[in-house]
């Protein structure tokens, strides 16, 4: 059935945060599903690597694979609890999100080979500017929500950049390079939970 028209594009509003019950849509549902997929095929690597006696890389190689997966999977699902109005914008840019991530599983026997993590991080790109756009189409209508928009924003290039960094001019699973994971791992969590604590006090201030 196609949407009606107002439902193309419509303003992304924060949830009455005393809605007392909101089921997962559909769409998040195979957002889920898609991000086991790709889950399960990280696992399938780290057992081939374990087969091989690579415990250490192996394991690596598997967390590194599970974060990228894990993390925009876990601010996604944060962002949709409070934000959803199911036009067909955000459901355009939930399906760039699982392009992204499809993107991220067909790279990764590739990372567990040893080989390039291009085409990965360009996966992992994807999914993160999805998500900021869907950010952005809630700065309007979320006023108190400004600052942490442009936050996000902001912080999103910064951290993205330096991924490309590690990405293109450091040499793949040298000690410098797992250096510069851990400093980008670092911050992208460091990020998210700012905007964690900042929307929770929001949310108890209404």
């Amino acid at each position: 059935m196609p949407l009606p028209k107002k439902n193309y594009f419509s303003s992304l509003v924060a949830r009455d945060p005393h809605e007392p019950y909101r089921a997962a849509t559909q769409l998040e549902l195979l957002f889920d599903l898609v991000v086991v997929i790709a889950i399960a095929t990280s696992a399938h690597g780290l057992t081939h690597e374990l087969s091989e006696g690579h415990f250490v890389m192996g394991i690596i190689k598997f967390l590194l694979a599970f974060f990228i997966l894990w993390w925009p999977w876990n601010l996604f699902t944060w962002f949709a609890s409070g934000f959803d109005n199911d036009d067909a914008a955000y459901r355009i840019n939930v399906m760039v999100m699982m392009i992204g991530i499809m993107l991220v599983a067909a790279s990764i026997p590739t990372i567990f080979q040893g080989g390039e993590i291009v085409y990965g991080f360009i996966g992992y790109l994807i999914l993160r500017s999805a998500a900021a756009v869907l950010w952005l189409r809630i700065k309007d209508k979320s006023p108190q929500l400004k600052v942490t928009v442009q936050r996000n924003v902001i912080g999103q290039i910064i951290i993205q950049s330096f991924w490309a960094y590690i990405v293109f001019m450091t040499e793949p699973w040298s000690m410098i390079f797992f250096i510069l994971v851990a400093i980008a791992i670092a911050a992208e969590l460091f990020l998210g939970a700012c905007h964690f604590f900042e929307r929770k006090m929001i949310i108890d201030l209404r």
